[in-house]
């Protein structure tokens, strides 16, 4: 909530689904663009999406950024870091 790049996730955080899903995952996912993070525990979040449903997921799929999703390694958005 400290501004767009911040530079890590945190609970409170709107999450949008990053432009590196592939797009049949990205159907699967569709209801969780725009969700609220409840916790970040590594590279799992837990995620309450705008229809109250709660959901854990992995990192990589969910940016602060809209429509963009990640913009380097690591991502000065969300502090996300592809595994080396």
């Amino acid at each position: 909530m400290n501004g767009f790049l911040k530079g890590k996730l945190e609970a409170g955080d709107k999450v949008n689904l990053t432009a590196q899903i592939p797009d049949g995952f990205r159907l699967l996912l569709a209801d969780l663009d725009g969700s609220t993070v409840l916790s970040v525990n590594g590279d799992r979040v837990v995620l309450r999406s705008e229809h109250g449903s709660i959901e854990v997921m992995h990192r990589r799929y969910f940016c602060t950024t809209h429509y963009v999703g990640h913009l380097d390694d690591p991502c000065p958005a969300c502090g996300y870091e592809e595994p080396k």
